[in-house]
């Protein structure tokens, strides 16, 4: 082999070297995007959830007497608190 050989062999090597480890570094990176994104998306639709059956207690719930039973279980849910906090 001639020294323009090697000189072109190292040279080559080298930047694969480099490619491959930036290439390591950038999927690292990627999975703990992806991992944030997860989070992200679970609180996302536990919020929708809760959405969900908030819309559902209060389509069950209607009416004079229905609103009377909301203000009743909020009132117990502050006392719940009160009692809490002694």
């Amino acid at each position: 082999m001639t020294t323009t050989e090697q000189i072109l062999v190292i040279y080559l090597s080298i930047a694969l070297a480099i490619f491959l480890t930036l290439g390591i570094i950038f999927m690292i990176q990627g999975m703990r995007i992806m991992k944030s994104v997860q989070r992200i998306v679970d609180k996302a639709e536990h919020i929708v959830q809760s959405a969900e059956h908030v819309g559902q207690v209060l389509s069950n719930v209607s009416g004079p007497l229905g609103i009377i039973q909301i203000l009743r279980n909020l009132g117990g849910m502050a006392t719940k608190d009160k009692k809490r906090g002694k």
